[in-house]
């Protein structure tokens, strides 16, 4: 998704993978250089980069690693997201989708075995 939002003209986009080969060959194809890369886990890396605000955080981890809500719970805890953002979440389209009163659903596509779960801040929480 990086990648797409790069190439139709994304100001920048902060790359958090832990297997990050594909990414160092498929990137300078694009030949900008609106874009980092950090090597890890989003969970550990996520606290290194608070301070930066995002407009749009899209989240896809291995399926069944983190559960909804420790990723809502994350996300609430470090201020990384715009208060007009999104926060992206892909998921199993089997896994019920959730809230935890700091973000809110705005909308979830299914799209055969994967679903995304858009998610905004609640108002009380700007």
């Amino acid at each position: 998704m990086g990648i797409e939002a790069i190439s139709r003209g994304a100001d920048s986009v902060v790359f958090v993978d832990v297997d990050t080969k594909n990414l160092m060959k498929n990137i300078p194809l694009l030949h900008k250089e609106s874009y980092q890369i950090i090597k890890g886990d989003f969970f550990k890396k996520i606290p290194s980069i608070e301070g930066e605000i995002f407009d749009i955080i899209f989240i896809d981890p291995p399926y069944q690693k983190y559960s909804l809500m420790e990723i809502l719970d994350l996300f609430s805890k470090y201020n990384v997201l715009k208060p007009e953002g999104l926060l992206i979440v892909e998921e199993s389209s089997k896994v019920m989708s959730i809230t935890n009163g700091f973000f809110l659903i705005m909308d979830e596509r299914i799209y055969g075995d994967n679903k995304l779960i858009f998610y905004e801040k609640s108002k009380t929480h700007w």
